[in-house]
């Protein structure tokens, strides 16, 4: 099974923060929108976006965005290989949860956000900080376990939210 959708992946130098983005049109001003957003993310908790590499399917970007430096690698190499690998190798180990033959574009968009929201919660060997994780640094919110951990990706939940709870210990 192959798969065509497009992401936009970025992933910052020294606190391994992870943001991924469905690109669904692969346009200069798409993909310049996508990259202003994930700086405003990091410039939020005061992180400065100097220098940007990508690689040469996306080379139209340089000179695009003012202030921030856009480097294109050589033909033959790849930036951000070894966060795309540890993506689809979570996705993978996750994937083989879910009963699906071929999951549907939206569900997969999701799935891809989820496997990257969890890279980010744990900590990194080689980021900035010790105790806190990327998604912490960042994003300033921590893993809320009763949020995020009721269930597994794509599991069938069955739930009843009744109007009139009848469960009151009134006599």
């Amino acid at each position: 099974m192959t798969c065509c959708l497009l992401f936009l992946v970025t992933t910052s130098r020294d606190n391994k923060f992870t943001t991924i983005k469905h690109a669904p049109i692969k346009t200069t001003s798409h993909l310049k929108q996508s990259l202003l957003h994930f700086m405003q993310l990091y410039s939020r908790v005061g992180f400065v976006t100097q220098t940007i590499l990508v690689d040469r399917q996306v080379k139209h970007l340089k000179g695009q965005l003012s202030n921030v430096v856009v480097n294109t690698t050589a033909s033959s190499k790849h930036v951000g290989y070894m966060c795309l690998h540890m993506i689809k190798q979570w996705a993978r180990a996750t994937v083989l949860g879910p009963p699906y033959q071929h999951m549907p574009e939206q569900i997969l968009v999701k799935f891809i956000n989820f496997v990257v929201l969890w890279l980010n919660l744990f900590l990194s060997k080689s980021g900035i900080s010790k105790p806190r994780s990327p998604q912490e640094i960042v994003i300033r919110q921590t893993l809320n376990y009763i949020k995020y951990c009721k269930a597994q990706f794509g599991a069938c939940c069955k739930f009843f939210i009744d109007p009139t709870p009848s469960n009151m210990l009134v006599p």
